[in-house]
C-alpha cells in the first residue's frame, strides 16, 4: 500500500472506519474505492460519530495544527500526522503539548523511520558498525519542505541532533508545495559528523554514510541498503506505509515505543526552516538550539 487509507484497510489489526475530506469530488472517489466506509465532510462530525482509535492527518500542512488538536481533544489514542509537522515551530510545539495533555501518541509520517530494515541499519551504525561516522552525502528532489524534510529527518535518525546548518538556494520548487525551494547545503551534527545535501531534478533519494570503518548507503528512495565490504545489498520489496501502520499498532499494544514522535517532526522542521533562512541570507551559517 502507498496511501494511508490503503495501509489501514489492508492491515489485519486495523479497520478503516471512516474517511474525511472537505472536497466533494474526493469524497465521491473515496466512496467508489471504499463503498462500505462512511465519508464525512467535517472532522468533528467524524470524531463524534466514529470515535476512532487512530486518525491519520493527510492534509496540507497549514491545517495540521487544527486537526491534530481537534483529534487530541476527544483522546484519540494515536494520531499520525503527515510531514512536515506544521508550517511553524510554534504550531508544532502546540500540537505536541495538546497530544501530551490528552495522552495521545503523536507520530509524524517520516516513513523511512518505520521501516524494519532501515531501523536495523540505524542500530548497526549506532553500535559502531561502520566506525565513527565522519560525513554523509545526500541527494534529494522535489523541494526542501517536501522530500527535504524526509532527508533531514533521516539524517537525525542516524546521526542525532544537529548543531548548525548552511545552505544556498538552487531555485524555486512550486510542485508539489507552492513557494518551496531546492537548497544545497551542509548540516553539522553534535557527534562531529557533517552532511552535505544537494537538490537535484531527478527522482532520487540517496544517503551515503561514511565512517572510519566502512560505509552504508540508502538508495532507490531508501528501499535498497548497501554496505561496504561486499555483503549482499538489501532491497526487499516492501511498503513504508504498511510499516507505519504496523509500528503504530505495536506501540498501542505496548510492544514498541514510537520512533517518529512529534518532537522528531519538530526537530526536522527546525532544520528545514534554518536551511531556508540560511539560503535567504546567502549561505550564512545558522546555529540550532540544543535538541534540534
Amino acid at each position: 500500500p502507498a496511501t494511508h487509507a490503503d495501509a489501514f484497510s489492508t492491515n489485519p489489526r486495523t479497520e478503516l472506519a471512516a474517511l474525511v475530506d472537505i472536497d466533494e469530488g474526493q469524497r465521491r472517489r473515496a466512496a467508489k474505492r471504499y463503498p462500505s466506509v462512511p465519508c464525512f465532510a467535517d472532522c468533528q462530525e467524524m470524531l463524534d460519530a466514529v470515535r476512532p482509535d487512530i486518525v491519520a492527518v493527510a492534509t496540507p500542512r497549514e491545517s495540521h495544527r487544527k486537526l491534530v488538536e481537534q483529534c487530541a481533544a476527544p483522546r484519540v489514542r494515536a494520531i499520525v500526522c503527515e510531514k512536515p509537522i506544521a508550517p511553524t515551530l510554534e504550531d508544532a510545539t502546540s500540537m505536541i503539548a495538546a497530544c501530551r495533555e490528552a495522552d495521545a501518541m503523536l507520530f509524524v509520517n517520516h516513513t523511512r523511520r518505520f521501516d524494519p530494515l532501515i531501523r536495523r541499519a540505524r542500530d548497526e551504525v549506532a553500535a559502531g558498525g561502520i566506525g565513527e561516522v565522519l560525513r554523509a552525502e545526500c541527494l534529494y528532489t522535489r523541494g526542501l519542505m517536501n522530500t527535504g524534510t524526509h532527508m533531514l529527518d533521516l539524517l537525525r535518525f542516524f546521526l542525532g541532533d544537529a548543531t548548525a546548518v548552511s545552505g544556498k538556494s538552487n531555485g524555486p520548487v512550486d510542485e508539489p508545495l507552492p513557494g518551496d525551494m531546492g537548497v544545497d547545503g551542509e548540516v553539522e551534527f553534535a557527534g562531529g559528523a557533517r552532511a552535505t545535501i544537494r537538490h537535484v531534478d531527478d527522482s532520487v533519494f540517496d544517503v551515503t554514510l561514511i565512517g572510519r570503518g566502512g560505509g552504508l548507503k540508502l538508495t532507490r528512495l531508501g528501499y535498497r541498503i548497501e554496505r561496504t565490504g561486499g555483503s549482499r545489498a538489501e532491497d526487499t520489496p516492501r511498503s513504508f506505509m504498511g510499516a507505519m501502520v504496523d509500528h503504530v499498532v505495536a506501540c498501542l499494544d505496548g510492544k514498541e515505543v514510537p520512533v517518529s514522535r512529534g518532537e522528531d517532526g519538530r526537530a526536522a522542521l527546525a532544520l528545514v526552516l534554518a536551511l531556508r533562512r540560511s539560503a535567504e541570507r546567502g549561505g550564512a551559517r545558522v546555529p540550532l538550539a540544543t535538541g534540534e
